[in-house]
Protein backbone atom coordinates (compact mmCIF):
# COMPACT_ATOMS: atom_id res chain seq x y z
CA UNK A 1 0.00 0.00 0.00
CA UNK A 2 2.55 2.45 1.13
CA UNK A 3 4.00 1.88 -2.54
CA UNK A 4 1.16 2.58 -4.51
CA UNK A 5 0.95 5.60 -2.11
CA UNK A 6 4.05 6.71 -2.52
CA UNK A 7 3.59 6.37 -6.83
CA UNK A 8 0.23 8.18 -6.53
CA UNK A 9 2.36 11.27 -4.49
CA UNK A 10 4.91 11.26 -7.37
CA UNK A 11 2.43 11.33 -9.82
CA UNK A 12 0.71 14.21 -8.39
CA UNK A 13 4.17 15.97 -7.97
CA UNK A 14 4.96 15.75 -11.63
CA UNK A 15 1.28 16.66 -12.37
CA UNK A 16 1.22 19.41 -10.61
CA UNK A 17 4.94 20.63 -12.57
CA UNK A 18 3.62 19.72 -15.79
CA UNK A 19 0.60 22.24 -14.87
CA UNK A 20 3.07 24.74 -13.94
CA UNK A 21 5.61 24.11 -17.35
CA UNK A 22 2.23 24.70 -19.21
CA UNK A 23 0.56 27.28 -17.68
CA UNK A 24 4.08 29.22 -17.93
CA UNK A 25 4.40 28.19 -21.91
CA UNK A 26 0.25 29.45 -22.46
CA UNK A 27 1.72 33.21 -20.85
CA UNK A 28 5.02 33.44 -22.94
CA UNK A 29 2.36 32.45 -26.07
CA UNK A 30 -0.15 34.80 -25.24
CA UNK A 31 2.75 37.01 -24.85
CA UNK A 32 3.64 36.07 -28.44
CA UNK A 33 0.49 36.56 -29.66
CA UNK A 34 0.02 40.06 -28.11
CA UNK A 35 3.63 41.34 -29.18
CA UNK A 36 2.51 39.96 -32.88
CA UNK A 37 -0.63 41.53 -32.80
CA UNK A 38 0.21 44.88 -32.19
CA UNK A 39 2.97 44.44 -34.95
CA UNK A 40 0.53 43.88 -37.26
CA UNK A 41 -1.85 46.91 -36.76
CA UNK A 42 1.04 49.31 -36.70
CA UNK A 43 2.32 47.53 -40.02
CA UNK A 44 -1.26 48.23 -41.06
CA UNK A 45 -1.41 51.84 -39.73
CA UNK A 46 1.87 52.61 -41.42
CA UNK A 47 1.11 51.16 -45.02
CA UNK A 48 -2.63 52.55 -45.08
CA UNK A 49 0.02 56.49 -44.12
CA UNK A 50 2.38 55.24 -46.92
CA UNK A 51 -0.26 54.81 -49.53
CA UNK A 52 -2.23 57.62 -48.55
CA UNK A 53 0.59 59.89 -49.09
CA UNK A 54 1.72 57.46 -51.84
CA UNK A 55 -1.79 58.68 -53.55
CA UNK A 56 -1.99 62.22 -52.31
CA UNK A 57 1.83 62.41 -54.12
CA UNK A 58 0.80 61.21 -57.56
CA UNK A 59 -2.41 63.50 -56.98
CA UNK A 60 0.07 66.42 -56.23
CA UNK A 61 2.39 65.55 -59.32
CA UNK A 62 -0.42 65.22 -62.16
CA UNK A 63 -1.95 68.56 -60.52
CA UNK A 64 1.47 70.51 -61.43
CA UNK A 65 2.49 68.60 -64.30
CA UNK A 66 -1.01 69.91 -65.78
CA UNK A 67 -0.24 73.54 -64.38
CA UNK A 68 3.77 73.46 -66.43
CA UNK A 69 2.16 72.21 -68.85
CA UNK A 70 -0.51 74.46 -69.42
CA UNK A 71 1.92 77.56 -68.35
CA UNK A 72 4.20 76.11 -70.86
CA UNK A 73 1.21 76.44 -73.70
CA UNK A 74 0.40 80.20 -72.53
CA UNK A 75 3.86 81.32 -72.70
CA UNK A 76 4.17 79.54 -76.04
CA UNK A 77 1.18 81.49 -77.16
CA UNK A 78 2.20 85.21 -76.03
CA UNK A 79 5.90 84.50 -76.32
CA UNK A 80 6.75 86.60 -79.89
CA UNK A 81 9.50 84.64 -82.91
CA UNK A 82 6.98 82.23 -84.02
CA UNK A 83 5.21 80.81 -80.43
CA UNK A 84 8.51 80.72 -78.53
CA UNK A 85 9.67 77.54 -79.34
CA UNK A 86 12.88 78.50 -78.42
CA UNK A 87 11.99 78.27 -74.66
CA UNK A 88 11.11 74.83 -74.76
CA UNK A 89 13.46 71.52 -75.04
CA UNK A 90 11.95 68.39 -76.96
CA UNK A 91 9.94 67.08 -74.61
CA UNK A 92 8.14 70.23 -74.23
CA UNK A 93 8.83 71.19 -70.67
CA UNK A 94 10.43 74.72 -70.43
CA UNK A 95 13.93 75.59 -69.31
CA UNK A 96 14.15 78.22 -66.24
CA UNK A 97 13.22 79.03 -62.75
CA UNK A 98 9.45 79.55 -62.88
CA UNK A 99 7.42 80.23 -59.54
CA UNK A 100 4.45 77.73 -59.37
CA UNK A 101 1.60 79.09 -57.70
CA UNK A 102 -1.18 77.35 -59.34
Amino acid sequence: MDVYNKDIETSKTALTAERKDRQILQTKRDNVTKESNEFKGEYGRYMATMSKKVTEGKAEHAKLTEYVSCTATMLAAITPGGGGNSHMNRSGMLFGKFELNP
